[in-house]
């Protein structure tokens, strides 16, 4: 899945003109998740040695467990820069979610990146997501790490 982040705005857009207004993805699944910048409709690189992130927590639990999370590398270069990760949906703070059987859960979506001492993070983004029908050989839902702690005295809970 491939969705654009407007660097002035903090907006997530689902194409580099349409904003997004919600995200949905599957139980259980192992779901690329890739991003690019616009800077006024145009992909931007972000300065060399920037880290992204991009967490998913339950909505309105901002100090809880992420519920998937990971550090998103960088591919190509200029306006062809596309920084992506992989969300690992079959964690245990996930499967809490999922004990009574729904056939969704409501989550949040937020990207952080930090370039030096400047750290910007995106607008929280809706997610859904969906119950899984088909089970049994996706493994047993692994712990997700503790996130991190900015150095620069900004705490990410």
């Amino acid at each position: 899945m491939r969705i654009y982040l407007d660097l002035d705005s903090r907006r997530f857009f689902s194409t580099i003109i349409r904003p997004a207004v919600r995200l949905e993805f599957k139980r259980r699944d192992n779901d690329i998740f890739q991003v690019q910048f616009l800077r006024d409709g145009v992909v931007q690189e972000l300065p060399a040695g920037t880290v992204a992130r991009v967490g998913l927590k339950a909505t309105d639990d901002y100090a809880g467990e992420f519920l998937a999370t990971d550090t998103l590398t960088k591919t190509g270069t200029g306006t062809a820069a596309i920084y992506s990760g992989e969300f690992n949906l079959n964690t245990s703070s996930l499967e809490t979610l999922f004990v009574a059987e729904p056939e969704s859960v409501t989550a949040m979506l937020e990207l952080q990146w930090t370039s030096g001492t400047q750290v910007g993070s995106s607008l929280t983004l809706p997610v859904t997501l969906y119950n899984d029908v088909i089970r049994g050989d996706e493994g047993a839902p692994a712990n997700l790490p503790l996130f991190y702690t900015a150095e620069i005295g900004r705490a990410h809970v």
